[in-house]
């Protein structure tokens, strides 16, 4: 992994630079990124694991359904098969929109850097926990 993958870590000062100089400009989405290493600002952007199906630039992996209940048992079910269920994601108050980071990816850095949210911005207090809350909040997730 660390041969064709740069530790998230060296990354953020960049990102979180792309990111402010796009927003308002041009819609975007950041893929699986660990939002606990990211100002909170920029939390919306992030589309982990969980929230790919409900993507709406992603491909269609034939689990588009009417029912929202089933497409969230699959996207449940990916981010349980990729994202970390132990600490520090476990007690994280973003792990219903994070996901829980790409365990495969943050065991090649030894998780450096990753830590369990406990407190939210006032700004966030009404999506926080609501299901797809940060995810909405994202102008690219409601284009058509």
């Amino acid at each position: 992994m660390k041969e064709v993958a740069v530790n998230p870590i060296e990354l953020v000062d960049m990102l979180e630079g792309s990111m402010e100089y796009m927003e308002g400009k041009i819609l975007f989405s950041l893929r699986y990124f660990p939002m606990c290493l990211l100002k909170p600002k920029f939390w919306k952007y992030v589309t982990n694991a969980q929230f790919v199906l409900f993507d709406p630039w992603e491909w269609e992996y034939g689990h588009l359904s009417e029912d929202l209940n089933k497409m969230w048992e699959v996207a449940t079910r990916s981010a349980k098969a990729v994202g970390i269920e132990g600490k520090p994601c476990v007690s994280c108050l973003l792990k219903e929109h994070c996901g829980g980071w790409n365990k495969f990816y943050a065991g090649a850095f030894e998780f450096k850097g990753l830590h369990a949210i406990k407190k939210t911005p006032d700004e966030y207090k009404d999506v926080i926990n609501k299901r797809g809350g940060l995810f909405d909040l994202n102008p690219a997730n409601n284009a058509r």
